[in-house]
């Protein structure tokens, strides 16, 4: 009965568990990043191994738009976020109210570009805006770039 299903699940989690202790020690599986220009601070990380942008909650976004109908699809973009309760509404400033992550629609690609887009409201280049810890643009870091082309 329960004792062996408890078992199994104990089992299950502490191979998970190895599993997850192994991965990371074979290879860098996430860099944190942040944004931080035009009023906008946004904290996350990227994902090398799928090109995939987390955004943690408390993110804020740029909001001082001239003209927010230049950049419908990013526009769009933040009223579907506010729609579906990832971006909250606070002292007339857009921020991220859960951790949220965002995929490449493209092989080979990733979401750095369209992240910071959402975040900065415009075309933006995500290897030029993102920074590591070290504040330096994922672009000029050698082994994030070859991983990616």
């Amino acid at each position: 009965g329960t004792t062996t299903k408890q078992q199994d699940n104990q089992t299950t989690s502490q191979t998970i568990h190895e599993m997850n202790f192994e991965a990371k020690d074979s290879s860098v599986s996430k860099v944190p990043i942040c944004i931080d220009c035009q009023n906008a601070y946004a904290q996350g990380y990227y994902y090398p191994d799928n090109g995939s942008v987390e955004i943690l909650e408390g993110s804020t976004l740029y909001m001082d738009l001239p003209n927010p109908e230049s950049y419908l699809k990013v526009e769009t973009m933040r009223v579907e976020l506010k729609d579906n309760g990832i971006l909250r509404e606070d002292n007339q400033q857009l921020v991220f109210a859960t951790n949220h992550s965002f995929y490449s629609k493209r092989v080979n690609s990733t979401a750095l570009s369209a992240t910071a887009a959402i975040i900065l409201h415009g075309s933006r280049n995500g290897w030029e805006y993102w920074m590591n810890e070290g504040g330096v643009q994922l672009g000029l870091v050698e082994w994030l770039r070859k991983k990616n082309e």
